[in-house]
């Protein structure tokens, strides 16, 4: 898995950079009436949507952000208002949603860092994996599912929130849920590690750094220093 964002938040931020344009052409012409109801509802509906997103990812700046757009362009109870004040609020909202697309695209789940047992950093030591990369197993893929799973528990500590969002399907991820990969958060389906784990082990011996570049080594080193019971 590599490091880009996923074809959902790739999607949501293609059709934002769309209402984006919509709203740039609105500050700089003069559209019929129709076009302008359109676009308030678009705009209403998207900004309930994103509003909701950011409260999934605890964004609350752009919560109030998106609720205060959503109140604005509503057209159920429409605020009146001069052509050229419009003009300047879809600039504005227009510039909004851009910069809000490039955010969410390049957005990315914090990762906690692997440690030794001695509590120090460790670096990614690969040179010993690379040689065993030909040994890959069924039991590196669990040490993986392990080390990713502790790696989201581990995450959850400095969250307030209870409930997070799968970067691969945009499904619901309770508290201490989930698996930390590479830098997704992922849920149980999403992961391979943990639900397809023989479709997990091809991809490994394929590519070892499927998962990331460090991970294998980082599992393994991680499950190693793991006490035996």
């Amino acid at each position: 898995m590599r490091g880009y964002a996923s074809p959902e938040r790739r999607a949501e931020a293609i059709a934002s950079v769309v209402v984006a344009i919509l709203l740039l052409v609105a500050a700089e012409s003069k559209e019929s009436y129709g076009f302008y109801v359109v676009l308030r509802l678009v705009c209403t509906a998207g900004a309930v949507y994103w509003a909701l997103r950011a409260y999934q990812e605890g964004l609350w700046g752009w919560i109030w952000a998106f609720a205060t757009v959503a109140l604005l362009m509503n057209p159920f109870i429409p605020i009146r208002m001069q052509r050229k004040d419009w003009q300047s609020i879809d600039l504005w909202m227009g510039v909004l949603l851009l910069s809000w697309s490039g955010y969410w695209l390049l957005r990315r789940v914090p990762q906690a860092p692997a440690e030794r047992a001695d509590g120090t950093d460790a670096p990614g030591e690969l040179a010993d994996s690379k040689a065993a990369d030909h040994q890959i197993e069924l039991v590196d893929v669990k040490a993986i599912s392990v080390y990713c799973r502790h790696l989201a528990k581990e995450w959850w500590k400095g969250e307030q929130r209870q409930v997070a969002i799968c970067d691969t399907c945009n499904s619901p991820v309770l508290c201490d849920d989930g698996f930390l990969n590479d830098t997704y958060l992922q849920c149980d389906s999403c992961f391979t590690p943990s639900s397809a784990p023989s479709e997990a082990l091809q991809e490994l011996r394929e590519d070892p750094d499927y998962f990331g570049e460090t991970t294998l080594a980082d599992a393994r080193r991680f499950v190693g220093m793991r006490p035996r019971h």
